[in-house]
């Protein structure tokens, strides 16, 4: 009653090349500077990629994945400095930059699906005809990930840990992105 319905292949490849550097120098025994530089991917979850539609009749909405969605991309660089006045405690500050090249964000887009009702929204649904009075052909508001502009991210991150009595101690810290 809705069509025929035929199963989809999809063959993507892509290849990144991901190198990083860590590098710590001390520049005494209590003072540790730290350097980091990375090129990171991270694919984006399977439910985005699958060619699937998932839909609402009731609101005429819906979500799906598309294939097409490329992974997260960016460069990223660190720097921090590590104060460690005895064994048990650190103090530390670190700066931070990520350049982000390829973002996933959600899209809506207007697609339209038959759907069987008998109180449909006619602002939205038009009859299919055939032998079903009751199959329309409705606009769906469908939300899919698609991939969206980069952009950075850039702040800096504060940290203390230290022990206070019997087992107890104090692990605080602050980012600020």
């Amino acid at each position: 009653a809705f069509g025929s319905f035929v199963p989809i292949e999809v063959r993507r490849s892509y290849t990144d090349f991901l190198p990083s550097a860590n590098v710590s120098f001390d520049l005494n025994p209590e003072l540790v500077l730290r350097f980091a530089a990375a090129r990171t991917m991270a694919r984006p979850d399977y439910t985005d990629i699958v060619p699937r539609v998932s839909l609402n009749p009731g609101a005429l909405t819906g979500s799906g994945g598309d294939p097409n969605v490329d992974p997260f991309r960016a460069n990223q660089f660190d720097v921090s400095i590590e104060w460690y006045p005895d064994r048990e405690t650190i103090v530390a500050a670190a700066l931070y930059y990520k350049d982000i090249q390829s973002y996933i964000v959600n899209t809506t887009t207007q697609e339209i699906f038959p759907i069987e009702t008998d109180t449909p929204n006619l602002s939205r649904c038009t009859p299919a005809g055939g032998a079903n009075p009751d199959l329309y052909n409705c606009l769906f508001d469908i939300n899919r990930r698609s991939n969206g502009a980069g952009g950075t991210n850039k702040g800096f991150e504060l940290q203390v840990q230290r022990p206070i009595w019997g087992g107890f101690g104090v692990i605080g810290n602050y980012t600020f992105s």
